[in-house]
């Protein structure tokens, strides 16, 4: 079983031959697989990105170091989520850099 198809009789003889793959049509591309890891992985990334942002109101001044604690793991969560979209997204990963401003407001205006 060979999955090289002859060109046809009307094309020129110096067209290659055409190669069918044994999975056609199963809808399986990388495209496909990239759009279906992107757009949920970059919604938990504004998430966390609006909960970072979010939480020393939501906890308000009750404890300092808890919302600090809080905040610094969300931002490593985050960076993970992050770096993991550029490994994998490449180029597309540059959205996820769109909830960098949510995260760096607490590093530069400390909750009190």
């Amino acid at each position: 079983m060979t999955f090289l198809r002859k060109p046809d009789k009307c094309r020129k003889q110096a067209i290659a031959p055409m190669v069918t793959w044994p999975n056609r049509g199963t809808g399986i591309s990388i495209r496909n697989v990239a759009s279906k890891t992107f757009t949920p992985l970059l919604l938990i990334s504004f998430a966390l990105a609006i909960l970072v942002f979010v939480t020393p109101w939501v906890v308000g001044n009750v404890d300092t170091k808890a919302t600090t604690t809080i905040i610094t793991f969300l931002v490593f969560l985050w960076i993970a989520i992050v770096l993991y979209a550029f490994i994998r997204l490449k180029k597309r990963g540059l959205w996820f850099l769109l909830g960098t401003p949510f995260i760096l407001f607490w590093f530069f205006v400390p909750p009190t």
